[in-house]
């Protein structure tokens, strides 16, 4: 259920009704098993923190829906407009993380590529398709596909953090080496760490899944591999993966979802802000805008993006679930 759930809010018909009809359904029969068992438990609560393991790695429960009665998208009764959600791999994993020390400087350090060159004709989401037997072969004479909103976002960013007197470095097009990202990584702590570029998937070997960096050759200093996070000593309150599929990898018995998300954890992060499936840029742009907007508000990570997310939803474009739910919390 949770696979056909996840086709229907990728499949590009999804804002006809055949299709919305279908997602509601299965929204609503996943609600009736994961959530109805415990609605006495939820009473007077606003806020959910969620343990998941196995295949729910890959559900965020904000579009979990009570009803299965036919609605546009933007009419919808989502879960989020209910409760505020974050997750965690385990409790032990929760308390662990809640022991280490809180940074609230209001210190940025925002790394985007932008990738100005690549193929224009090729619809620019933050993901690309990459398969374990193309690991090495692809990245030789590779461009990647541009990204130009994640310039406009670091920059919006980085002044809302400005005009709430926060401290900002600001790694863009061409300095957004993957040696200067390890150096800033390690040099010092900042509250958010703001990575806006590619994410690659790779579902085999997990711990080479990466993120894309700049580099003027595109030999192999262009990516920075999971494997690569984990060892460093990252000092964040908050690390946003505005990339594709940050969140997705391999599930290894016994150690849960192995993915970039969880090597930013290990490697030190507080909280963790990753996404599920390939994301449109545009629309994760205006998300996480929205989401440091709120949090200057506001100063809780989990109704920040809440908060984000009720704006796409009070727009029927923005209303798909692909749109706006791909993105979750890790944390707090």
């Amino acid at each position: 259920m949770l696979n056909k759930l996840n086709e229907l809010i990728q499949d590009r018909f999804a804002f006809q009704k055949p299709v919305r009809d279908e997602f509601i359904d299965v929204s609503h029969e996943l609600y009736k098993t994961l959530i109805e068992p415990i609605e006495a438990e939820l009473e007077g609560k606003t806020k959910l923190m969620i343990v998941v393991e196995g295949q729910l790695f890959h559900l965020p429960f904000e579009l979990l829906l009570k009803s299965n009665e036919k609605k546009p998208y933007h009419e919808l009764d989502f879960l989020i407009k209910k409760y505020e959600i974050n997750y965690h791999y385990s409790a032990t994993a929760f308390f662990k993380i809640k022991e280490k020390k809180t940074i609230k400087d209001k210190s940025l350090l925002a790394f985007a590529p932008v990738f100005s060159k690549g193929d224009k004709l090729t619809t620019a989401t933050r993901s690309l398709d990459f398969m374990v037997d193309s690991v090495y072969r692809s990245i030789e004479n590779f461009e990647f596909v541009a990204l130009p909103n994640t310039k406009k976002e670091v920059k919006a960013i980085s002044k809302l953090v400005e005009a709430n007197n926060g401290t900002v470095s600001i790694l863009l097009s061409k300095n957004a080496t993957k040696d200067k990202l390890s150096q800033q990584l390690e040099s010092q702590s900042y509250q958010f760490i703001h990575i806006a570029t590619h994410g690659l998937v790779n579902f085999k070997n997990p711990k080479l899944s990466a993120l894309a960096c700049y580099s003027k050759n595109n030999k192999m200093d262009n990516l920075m591999y999971a494997n690569e996070i984990q060892f460093k000593n990252i000092k964040a309150d908050l690390v946003v993966l505005s990339s594709c599929e940050s969140g997705i990898g391999q599930l290894v018995a016994g150690e849960g979802l192995i993915a970039l998300n969880r090597s930013f954890i290990y490697s030190g992060a507080k909280n963790v802000l990753f996404s599920l499936w390939k994301v449109n840029d545009k629309y994760s742009s205006e998300l996480m805008i929205d989401f440091y907007k709120n949090y200057f508000k506001n100063p809780s990570y989990t109704s920040a993006l809440r908060q984000a997310k009720l704006k796409m939803l009070s727009d029927p474009t923005a209303a798909q679930p692909k749109y706006w739910s791909a993105f979750v919390l890790m944390g707090e």
